[in-house]
């Protein structure tokens, strides 16, 4: 059997952060207080040091290694503008034949791009 080790185990949160959890939690504090909070403890001397010596040896928590990049070279853009310029509402308005058409045409020019060669009569799917 293992002899168990004095004090806490490593995964228990200290006393003193629990408090500031709970005073967090269970009471009504404003946000002010809560950036004082806050700025306490990622401001700290030995907070800063554990954060580099986990960012170093390479066990950094992925979430916070994401939010350090973020805050150096910002958040990449989630979102995409797309502007197909009405085409959509032209296609709406064409049968299915007219569809066809354009869809050949099309991969013609793609075909002619890549300069490809043409699929076979029998890889052809109707």
């Amino acid at each position: 059997m293992e002899k168990r080790k004095p004090g806490r185990p490593k995964t228990t949160r200290s006393p003193a952060k629990l408090a500031i959890v709970r005073d967090m939690l269970y009471t009504k504090i404003d946000i002010e207080r809560a950036r004082k909070i806050a700025d306490n403890i990622l401001l700290d001397d030995d907070y800063l040091t554990t954060l580099k010596r986990r960012a170093v040896a390479g066990i950094l928590a992925p979430a916070m290694e994401m939010m350090l990049w973020h805050y150096v070279f910002g958040k990449p853009q989630e979102t995409v503008n797309v502007n197909v310029n009405n085409r959509t509402t032209e296609l709406k308005n064409l049968s299915d034949e007219e569809l066809a058409e354009r869809a050949a045409k099309l991969s013609g020019k793609v075909l002619d791009r890549k300069e490809l060669p043409a699929p076979k009569d029998d890889e052809v799917v109707h």
